[in-house]
């Protein structure tokens, strides 16, 4: 009980310090009953959860009667538990919410608990832990003994609720948000679908009203003139600047950082500064196609499509059309500037028989809005997971 300390930030109203535990003052580990994979099955009525994937997506099922036989004769978690990965990625956690689902015997942990130590606590506080034993090991795997001799602080049970229920706030938040980013994908995905001409169609499922015209298969290279590639530029050569510098990076649209504007290559020569709304894709990497706002560098290993006449919306459409050309491409060959240019892509035309700009651009707008909206949630998202790490090392002793 000795070698109380207290967290660096906490609720004003407690004062008391924190006080040196074991796992073992607190009650003893449980598991499920071992369940051997000859005697799960590929469909079922009961999920089953190997140590990476329980609050996933199940890896195989049981019968209803089996789980109802291991759940009376044996360990179970109840309601509210926490469980805890023992084994893989060591202290991975999942809140049982009293769903009808079984998991994989001894790589599954719960502490089975008395009414001084709040699970709602428990959840956060398990990610804050050093191991017994498992510090510095090659064993990938937390045994009884070493969750039983962990050592941690813990303060009274209603500041342990106030702290379970801030990062509860917490969580509800990021998932919220996370559901959201979620559907916006997904919305994303359907329109993308939907709003081109999908096979031998040459009309689209879903599109803006006051357009009607079909569309038609061109080339890349009747919307482009040339491809362009970026310059070799070694790690070791980077200097720090204001220069957006773009790789086959997938995320903050390829950008991995700013470079100086007098930066040069590999062979001494100046680097090549692409103009802004200028679409960007790698040669190796199907999903690294972006549009990019600002005028960028980029890396030999990276291809540049741009056309004056083109605003970044137009080039959302058609970066969105060059995605699809990555799906089913033998990636055994190079995405080549050459390999794009001769690839055909489908786009509505006017009554001049010619591209029709103002229909790409409507459709390329609402891309963008999505896509403006989606990086809104992640941002909020992210930031919450800062702010709960923070609050991770700065809440706990």
């Amino acid at each position: 009980m000795n070698n109380a300390l207290k967290p660096k930030i906490r609720f004003n109203e407690f004062i008391e310090d924190w006080e040196k535990h074991k796992f073992e003052n607190y009650g003893t580990v449980s598991m499920c009953k071992r369940i051997f994979k000859n005697e799960t099955t590929e469909k079922g009525d009961i999920p089953f959860y190997k140590i990476g994937t329980f609050g996933n997506k199940a890896d195989a099922y049981i019968s209803n009667d089996k789980f109802e036989y291991y759940k009376s004769k044996f360990s179970y978690p109840n309601k509210g538990d926490i469980l805890l990965s023992a084994s893989g990625t060591i202290g991975r956690i999942v809140e049982y919410n009293g769903e009808k689902a079984y998991f994989q015997d001894s790589n599954i942990v719960w502490l089975s608990h008395n009414d001084n130590i709040k699970n709602s606590f428990l959840k956060v506080l398990y990610p804050t832990v050093k191991w017994y034993g498992i510090e510095g090991s090659t064993i990938k795997r937390l045994y009884n003994s070493n969750f039983l001799n962990t050592e941690f602080y813990i303060p009274n049970v209603e500041e342990q609720e106030k702290i379970g229920t801030l990062f509860d706030n917490i969580d509800t938040y990021i998932f919220l948000h996370q559901n959201k980013y979620d559907k916006l994908l997904e919305l994303k995905k359907s329109l993308s679908e939907k709003m081109f001409p999908q096979n031998g169609s040459i009309i689209p499922e879903i599109r803006f009203s006051n357009f009607s015209n079909n569309w038609s298969i061109f080339k890349y290279c009747n919307l482009f003139d040339t491809v362009e590639s970026g310059n070799r530029l070694p790690k070791d050569m980077i200097v720090s600047g204001n220069i957006p510098y773009v790789l086959a990076s997938l995320t903050n649209n390829g950008v991995v950082g700013m470079i100086s504007e007098k930066s040069r290559d590999y062979h001494g020569n100046k680097m090549k500064l692409f103009k802004m709304n200028s679409i960007t894709f790698s040669i190796d990497n199907p999903d690294a196609i972006f549009v990019q706002k600002n005028p960028f560098f980029t890396s030999n290993i990276m291809r540049v499509l741009h056309n004056d006449k083109y605003d970044y919306n137009h080039l959302k459409f058609i970066s969105t059309s060059l995605k699809t050309l990555t799906k089913n491409y033998n990636w055994s060959f190079k995405f080549s500037g050459p390999v794009v240019m001769n690839s055909s892509i489908k786009v509505p035309i006017n009554n001049d028989n010619d591209i029709d700009l103002h229909e790409i651009q409507k459709i390329g707008k609402l891309l963008t809005y999505l896509d403006d909206l989606s990086e809104l949630y992640l941002k909020r998202i992210n930031k919450m997971r800062a702010i709960k790490q923070s609050l991770l090392s700065d809440m706990f002793v």
